[in-house]
Order: C-alpha cells, then sequence, then structure tokens
C-alpha cells in the first residue's frame, strides 16, 4: 500500500511539473493538449539525473507527423513567443522556416533563475518537433546537441 501511494506521489509530481513547466507561453497548449492534436504525436517529459550531463533540469518535447495543419499551428505558437526572447536563432531553407530556437526570460518566480527554451525543427512540411527544456546552459549549446 505505502509503495502505491508513493508512486501516486511521484506521478503527481511529475504531471504538476509538466503542466507548469511551460505555463504561461503560447506553447503550453501543445504541451497541455498534445493527445487532441491532428496527425501522430509522441511526447517524451525527462527530468533528473539523465539531464545532468547537459546542464538541463528539464525537458519536454512533442513531435507531430503527418499533419501540415497541426505543423502549421506549432510554428505559430513557437514564433509568438519567439518574441519575447532574449536570444533567437532560425533556420530557413528556401522561403521555409525549418527551426527556431529561442532562450526565453527566466521565470520571475524561479529563485534559481533557470535559462528557459524552446526548440523547433520543421523538417518536412507535415512534421514539427518542439522542445521546451530549462536548466543552466547556453543557446548554442543546445542548438550543437540538437544537431548530433
Amino acid at each position: 500500500m505505502i509503495k502505491r501511494i508513493q508512486l501516486l506521489f511521484c506521478l503527481l509530481m511529475v504531471m504538476c511539473t509538466t503542466s507548469w513547466a511551460q505555463y504561461g507561453l503560447n506553447v503550453d497548449r501543445i504541451f497541455s493538449e498534445a493527445n487532441k492534436l491532428k496527425g501522430h504525436t509522441d511526447e517524451v517529459v525527462i527530468s533528473g539525473r539523465s539531464l545532468k550531463q547537459y546542464n538541463l533540469t528539464f525537458f519536454h518535447s512533442v513531435t507531430v507527423t503527418e499533419s501540415s495543419e497541426t505543423a502549421d499551428e506549432i510554428e505559430r505558437l513557437v514564433k509568438k513567443d519567439g518574441d519575447i526572447a532574449e536570444t533567437a536563432k532560425e533556420m530557413v531553407r528556401g522561403d521555409r522556416c525549418v527551426g527556431l530556437y529561442y532562450q526565453l526570460p527566466p521565470d520571475e518566480d524561479d529563485k534559481d533563475k533557470k535559462k528557459r527554451f524552446i526548440l523547433f525543427r520543421r523538417p518536412k512540411i507535415d512534421c514539427a518537433l518542439v522542445v521546451y527544456v530549462e536548466g543552466h546552459t547556453t543557446l548554442d549549446d543546445l542548438v550543437k546537441i540538437s544537431f548530433k
């Protein structure tokens, strides 16, 4: 019984962290409604020791395939959040955006002042990947990691 309560508590903590991390950003809708998006979606949430080697504390990604409509919506929301970015890198191929990398201001309530990032890749017209990351790294380092 105690193990079940501990497991339930851990799951609730992960869910609260997940829902709170992107709170206040336009992309929050993508992360909070990932299972309702058109197309095929994959979601990944990571926190803890596995991110320490990258100087990160939280990682949340959603990948959408087989829906150019959803990919367009994700790109639009990411660009809206890019309006408040402290640092931005954009990759364009022809007339199409294929990558957006934004460093956002730290959350005002975060005493640790972790940096916040939104990374966006669109390798195909009907495919998009959006990642929200927190930690003590740089945008340049995240861009390098994403191209490995």
